[in-house]
């Protein structure tokens, strides 16, 4: 069938992806999503996976490209101020973004 599977998401255009920031100053982008929704939901799963845990990432969506996001991949730790920041960040368990 035409048109089931994931579709092709061009390099240049903007998505959105969650962030996680790290208690060492080091970030990462996980869960690409061409929707708000969507990123909003990883979050909280990926918040419940964390929330046992001894260190607890801060998550925030933002708005990055595809390009950018398949670099960050095989950056571990990256500290760049320069990264995209998030669109809303939250702290607690139940706030929505």
């Amino acid at each position: 069938m035409a048109g089931t599977g994931p579709r092709r998401v061009e390099s240049w255009r903007a998505v959105y992806a969650v962030r996680r920031d790290w208690p060492d100053g080091g970030h990462e982008f996980v869960g690409m999503s061409t929707s708000t929704v969507d990123a909003e939901r990883f979050v909280s799963r990926d918040r419940r996976y964390w929330r046992l845990g001894p260190v607890r990432p801060i998550h925030a969506v933002v708005e990055i490209s595809v390009r950018d996001f398949e670099l960050h991949r095989s950056r571990r730790e990256c500290r760049s101020p320069d990264c995209p920041r998030a669109l809303a960040t939250s702290r607690s368990e139940g706030a929505r973004l």
